[in-house]
């Protein structure tokens, strides 16, 4: 009787072990909002693309002759070139505790415009939506921070892999996300990674410095024109909704039910 209660006892344990460790097996992985996961998606547009062939076909002012008229068609091709370049692709990407959302590659081009992080303790409500706004990121006054536009065929050159039959031409996706409301660009200056154009703007033009004092007013309030042309005290550089153009819905909207422990579907 005793050898029988001691092998009880000997067993219990180990059983309750294989147990304990079958469960932590089969439990799902929660992955931590402060550790950088490796969700990293990026979305070519048209918008980008009809830019760079505006500025192309502008050079057909050198056929006229005109010396106005071939500096004017070289200097709309510069720019639109560079403007084309500056928001060809849109890229979401997992930092740990936030979101990070960047125009490439020429993103220096849009002078701060092309960057923008969301913590995710900040984002109240996502879900997909059917709503279409398609223009350079950032609508001031609005409270609309757009990343957003008509996909296209995204070949091997332009993104991390060729999708010529998945998501192409207008296939995609917005995620429309409420945030609690802020400034454009807060906390988006790196200066480790942004170029010196840019630094420089989201130093001086987004985040924190929208809200000081400037000339007399506050600087996203349009500083001492805000006693004439803004009379409600509107900052114009305060954001609350933002809209991302995706191929990747179903990843995307994975990614933030982990992060804002939340589960929407699509």
């Amino acid at each position: 009787m005793a050898t029988t209660d001691a092998t009880d006892t000997t067993d219990a344990p180990q059983e309750t072990q294989q147990e304990t460790q079958q469960e932590t097996q089969d439990a799902p992985v929660q992955v931590s909002a402060g550790a950088a996961g490796v969700y990293c998606k990026r979305q070519v547009g048209l918008i980008g693309i009809l830019l760079i062939v505006s500025g192309v076909v502008s050079l057909a002012n050198l056929a006229t002759g005109d010396i106005n008229l071939m500096a004017r068609g070289v200097v709309n091709c510069i720019v639109y070139c560079l403007m084309g370049l500056g928001m060809l692709w849109f890229q979401v990407e997992d930092k740990g505790d936030h979101l990070l959302v960047t125009s490439g590659p020429c993103r220096w081009m849009m002078c701060g415009w092309g960057k923008e992080k969301v913590k995710y303790s900040e984002i109240r409500d996502y879900e997909t939506t059917k709503t279409c706004l398609f223009a350079e990121p950032g609508l001031p006054c609005t409270g609309i921070r757009l990343m957003n536009q008509c996909s296209c065929c995204q070949c091997g050159f332009c993104a991390p892999s060729a999708s010529y039959l998945s998501g192409g031409c207008c296939g995609q996706t917005t995620v429309r996300l409420s945030i609690n409301e802020r400034t454009f660009g807060t906390d988006a200056h790196d200066p480790e990674r942004d170029c010196c154009l840019e630094g420089c703007c989201l130093r001086n033009c987004f985040g924190a410095k929208c809200s000081q004092p400037c000339l007399g007013g506050i600087c996203g309030e349009g500083c001492l024109f805000s006693m004439c042309l803004n009379p409600c005290g509107v900052n114009c550089m305060t954001m609350n909704t933002m809209f991302i153009s995706t191929n990747d819905p179903q990843g995307l909207i994975a990614l933030l039910n982990n992060k804002c422990n939340k589960e929407v579907t699509i």
